[in-house]
Formats: C-alpha cells, structure tokens, sequence
C-alpha cells in the first residue's frame, strides 16, 4: 500500500479511527524489540553493578547515588533508544509522519541541538512534597472519601488502620513507620500488633541549592562501566547515540547521582531522626528507596512491599532489578506468591547480590462473599486500558500507543457489534486522553479510579495485566477476560489455575506491527467468563492465606 505522507498519523487525537482501527496505520517497529533492548539493558547493567557491589554492603554510601539513578539513566536511555529506532525506520521505509505536538522526546532526539536535563534532575533536587491529608480535607472531592477513612482513637487519628501522629523520637524508636498506604501495607499493619504510623517519605528531604560532588575513582569506574555497557548493547541494533546525546544521557547519570548523594548523606548524618524500622510500598518511588537504605545503614529494618501486579507469576525482568534489592525483607501476599518471587530472583540478576528475604503477610483481604449479586447477563463491558504513555520508553513491556489505541477501537467495535455496553476506563495516570472516536464508536469514558467505578461493569476487559487494578478485580466476583496479545510469560504452573478465575485470550502482531485477537474466540472467552467467577482457588492460592 502507498501511503501519502498527510494520511500518515501518529497523533492518537488526530488519526482517522474507525471500527476498522487506526486508517492508513504505520508503525515501524514491535514491542517485542523494545522489550529485548530493555531486558539486555537491564541485565548487562546488573551483571555490571554486582560485580562493582562485591564485598560491599548494599547501603555502601558510593553505591547508593549510582544504584538509586539507574532507574532514570535507564528511561531516558530507552526513550533516546525508542526515538533513534523511529527515526531510522522511518527513513527506511521512505514514510515521513509529523511528530505529534505532545510527545516528550522526539523531537529533542531528531533536532540534534541537545537535549535539556532540567526536566529529570530539577525534581531531584527540589522534591515536590505529596499534599499532607490535611491539605485534602481542603478539597471537596477528596474532604468525603478521606473523612470515611478516619477512625478517631484515643491516641489520635487513624486512616486505614495506619496512625496519624507526629513523629517524636520515641516513636521513632518504637513504632513502625510506613511512607505508603496500599492495601497490602493496610492489611499488613492489621495483622500485627505493632504500631504502624503513616507519614510520606518527602519529610526527609529538602531542597538542595548547590552542592560540589567529586565522585571517587571507584564511582568514576563505575560510571564508565555503566555507559559502556549502553554502548555495546546499542551497537547490536546498529544505533548510535550522538555526541550530544552521549553527554545528555552521561549528565543524567553523573549529576543524578551527585543530587543523590547529597540526599543520601544528609539523611546519614541525621540517624536520630529517622525510623528504626521503616515500611515502603516500590523501590521505583526514589524517596522511599534513599529512605529505606539509610534506615539499612544504620542498622534498622526496611520492608518493600508488593503492589498488586502479577509480578513473579510471570517472568518481568524489571521486577529483580526495581523490587527486590535496598530493603531487608520484600512482603507480598502469600507464601506461594514469595516462592515464585524467589525463583525470579535466581533467574534474572539483582542490582545487589544480597537480595532481600521474601515474605508473605499473615492476613490478606478476605474474599467477597459467593452470594454477591452479578447479572447473570453481560451487558456492560469495562475494558480497562493500559497507560497512553506519549512517546516514552518505559522499562515494561507497554506497546505504543498508536498500537493500543487501533487494537482498542476494534475491541470497542466488535462489543459495541454484539450489543454489549463498553465502558472505556483510562488509565488514572496517562498523560494522554483516550481519543475522543472512541466516544464515536459507542463507548463511554471513564477517567474516574477503578475502585469508584468497578460496580459499573458486569465483566471487566483487560488489554494489560502490569498494574494493581488486576489485583483489585481479582478480589471481586465480577468475571474477567484478558486480551493477552504480548504472550505473557506466566510461570507454567500459572496460567491453568489462573484460567480457573479468568478468560484468556491470546493475540498476535502482524507485519505491520497491528495487534490482533480473533473475534469468535473474544466471544467464546465472554461466554466462559461469567462461569468462572466464583472461583477462588487462583486468588486464594496466590494472593490469600
């Protein structure tokens, strides 16, 4: 097919999208090439940083800056890597698209005048503090669903069941300290006796104005080591990074961890005011990881915890390399879901080579009663999106969003079709809206967090399974489809029992890189869902004790 160049769109709000999905679509490489370079980046940079880490503990002050920036080094190397692979492709394939007016990168990439670092080290330098919930309560939306939270005690205030109280240096001492309130970190605090105060890790850090960091010969050797490693794993896709970019992505890594180390040190100097035993939610929030390794260097116990993706029920590299490294012990939901974890741990290398013990807490949500109502009939379809993610190049394995966005409006078409409701609920962190054909199609858009509008569907759709709505929707009795197009790599032993609870349906990519699941078994996997849904063995299994 010949396309002329003003038929070829990659802006997702102004491409011709209709039930056959996106017109004249183009895109010139599949996911999967991303998802190779990222795991090789990954593991080439573990294998780079344990042999830096030997015989060091994993809080070692000349460690900590570099470990904590890889996490941004390796974005903005995916996203540099993502533009430059567009750009070659597209030449090659003599089609020239504009580049959408609110993508991030690429045009920085292309323009070769440089790239501005502003963007990633200005919040490191200055953390912007999370609104305190007092601050909320000033906010009508939010003033009602906290105030339902609350549960005056005579000791003060709690939320969740964690406590609201100030900080004073006996508690400090005495009490746990979490900087998260997932429901994981909630239902952990019930099970023990232990207080369990609720205080956001932004307390600890303050702006910094200036700072001198001269890094030591070994940071130095690291550093080099760690761009090496980029290099060579570019080379093998025949990109390149230019000058330019070579300093963009080294001033990412040297003056990161610069700010970090300031960060890192002012904490240490400080132990008085932290925790002796602090609780986090991700090791991908850099606050709550700075935190938990200076809590570790002063002899205090740190705990991640899960939060509510699949992960170690599938093989998902960024897990061993964001998760499970910079605390004492790691805490998900069951004693099976621990086990799997560690497996991973042994199959794909850590930052450190002392990875944390991996538990699982003792109390989990209890599962809905059997005898919750469902419509016997689907008549509303929710189909739960993945986040549209503009043109970054995220370590997970999220597909374009040009690609979402055409399998998306086929899924919505072919429902619509059958007669169903769709509810087309975005993800709560996109920074790009659902196109508005959806809309055009039949579908309902929803922008509202999922536990607001869960009650809404009578089955729920998935097109991604990396995020803690799979999670929730496993709690409830509503039945499940998922629309697996990326072959998920579960664990063997997974996919039979989680075909118990959920219907799976598998897709593939053609030439042209378009996702695609077969229509007659999408409707098959609708009908089998609703049979499934009271079928606890998976959740209680993986996720209940």
């Amino acid at each position: 097919m010949v396309f002329a160049r003003k038929e070829i769109e990659w802006d997702i709000h102004k491409a011709n999208i209709d039930a056959q999905g996106v017109q004249d679509f183009f895109w010139p490489f599949a996911v999967n090439e991303i998802m190779d370079f990222n795991i090789q980046l990954l593991n080439d940079t573990a294998r780079v940083c344990q042999k830096h880490a030997r015989g060091k503990a994993v809080y070692n002050s000349e460690l900590v800056p570099y470990f904590s920036i890889l996490k941004y080094f390796l974005t903005e190397s995916t996203h540099i890597f993502r533009a430059l692979l567009l750009k070659k492709r597209r030449e090659e394939a003599g089609l020239f698209p504009d580049i959408p007016d609110y993508w991030l990168y690429t045009k920085d990439v292309w323009r070769e005048q440089g790239m501005e670092t502003a963007r990633v080290l200005d919040p490191l330098a200055c953390p912007v503090s999370v609104p305190s919930i007092w601050s909320r309560l000033c906010h009508p939306k939010n003033a009602l669903r906290l105030i339902k939270k609350f549960n005056p005690q005579r000791g003060g205030l709690d939320i969740d069941g964690l406590k609201i109280l100030p900080l004073t240096p006996e508690r400090l001492r005495e009490s746990i300290i979490t900087t998260e309130r997932t429901s994981l970190i909630v239902h952990h605090a019930k099970s023990i006796a232990q207080e369990v105060i609720f205080s956001r890790s932004a307390r600890w850090f303050s702006p910094i104005e200036s700072h001198n960091f001269v890094p030591t010969a070994a940071q130095i050797e690291l550093e080099e080591d760690i761009l090496d490693v980029l290099h060579t794993v570019c080379l093998k896709w025949d990109i390149s990074f230019r000058s330019d970019l070579k300093d963009y992505i080294r001033d990412i890594l040297h003056k990161g961890a610069g700010l970090l180390n300031v960060h890192y040190k002012r904490l240490n100097e400080n132990p008085d005011g932290l925790p002796s035993h602090i609780w986090t939610g991700t090791g991908g929030n850099v606050w709550d990881l700075l935190l938990r390794l200076a809590v570790m260097a002063q002899g205090g116990r740190a705990q991640g915890h899960d939060h509510g993706t699949p992960a170690g029920l599938m093989q998902a590299p960024t897990v061993p390399f964001i998760e499970l490294w910079g605390c004492t012990q790691f805490v998900t939901y069951s004693e099976r879901h621990a086990q799997f974890l560690q497996k991973m741990t042994q199959k794909m290398p850590t930052l450190h080579q002392s990875a944390p013990e991996i538990i699982s807490v003792s109390q989990t949500p209890p599962f809905p009663s059997s005898t919750e109502e469902v419509e016997e009939k689907i008549k509303t379809i929710m189909l739960i999106s993945t986040i549209y993610d503009r043109d970054r190049g995220r370590l997970g394995e999220v597909p374009a969003e040009l690609v979402k966005v055409d399998l998306q409006a086929r899924v919505i078409a072919q429902l619509k079709a059958w007669g169903y409701d769709v509810i087309f609920k975005a993800h709560p962190e996109s920074p790009s809206l659902p196109p508005k054909a959806f809309e055009s199609l039949g579908a309902k858009i929803e922008t509202r967090p999922f536990h607001e509008v869960a009650g809404d569907a009578d089955l729920f759709l998935f097109d991604f399974v990396y995020t803690s709505t799979f999670y929730e929707a496993l709690q409830t009795t509503i039945p499940i489809v998922v629309l697996d197009t990326e072959s998920l790599s579960w664990e063997p032993t997974i996919r039979p029992a989680l075909e118990k609870r959920i219907s799976l349906v598998s897709g593939f990519y053609d030439e042209k890189n378009r996702a695609h699941v077969n229509s007659q078994d999408l409707q098959i996997a609708l009908e089998e869902a609703l049979s499934k849904r009271l079928d606890t063995s998976f959740y209680k299994e993986f996720y209940d004790l």
